[in-house]
């Protein structure tokens, strides 16, 4: 069940960025603002990734010690 709402999470932040991306392209909200939404919508995308790699990959971890 948690794996199923990883995978719905990353989806839906995907698709947030997705559409932040084309408002963006739009010129509706300043740079700044659009910068900034982007930025905030990212990096839990970014996180979701990084732990359904290593969920999927768990003897692929690249460590400093490694």
């Amino acid at each position: 069940m948690l794996f199923l709402k990883r995978v719905i999470f990353f989806g839906e932040t995907r698709e947030t960025i997705f559409w932040l991306k084309l408002l963006k392209d739009t010129n509706i909200p300043e740079q700044k603002i659009a910068d900034s939404m982007l930025n905030d919508s990212e990096e839990p995308a970014r996180i979701i990734g990084s732990i359904q790699k290593s969920i999927k990959n768990p003897h692929n971890k690249s460590t400093p010690n490694s």
